[in-house]
């Protein structure tokens, strides 16, 4: 997941101007890139710092479930390399840039969901 997610920010910041809305399926899901300083789905702007330590005390969970031996089965650690993917997505995103692109927006009209990315579809799965 992390792979998908820094190819498909990459995309959405080389080839659509922030703020920019771009129908995939009319209007009920957009390419809308914007820039989050919070959380997913765009919660808690501006924690800069106390997301890094978020995103770090999570890596470091993570590496202790796995090392620990605490994954049984590969459902569970297909889910845990999910929130993996995501957190390292977003956490390589904050530490280089200080935000996250955020580019996915499904909704009618003004009714939508909070913008989101790969990574924080990951970390929700």
């Amino acid at each position: 997941m992390y792979l998908v997610d820094r190819l498909t920010k990459a995309w959405v910041v080389a080839n659509i101007d922030l703020g920019q809305q771009v129908p995939v399926a009319g209007d009920l899901v957009q390419i809308w890139h914007t820039e989050n300083q919070g959380a997913a789905f765009g919660l808690l702007q501006g924690g800069g710092i106390f997301f890094i330590a978020v995103g770090v005390a999570t890596l470091v969970a993570i590496a202790w479930v796995h090392v620990t031996g605490r994954v049984r089965g590969g459902l569970a650690a297909a889910l845990l390399g999910l929130v993996l993917g995501g957190t390292l997505g977003n956490l390589t995103d904050r530490l280089l840039d200080g935000s996250v692109p955020d580019f996915v927006s499904v909704g009618i009209g003004s009714l939508r969901w909070p913008t989101f990315n790969v990574a924080d579809a990951s970390v929700v799965i």
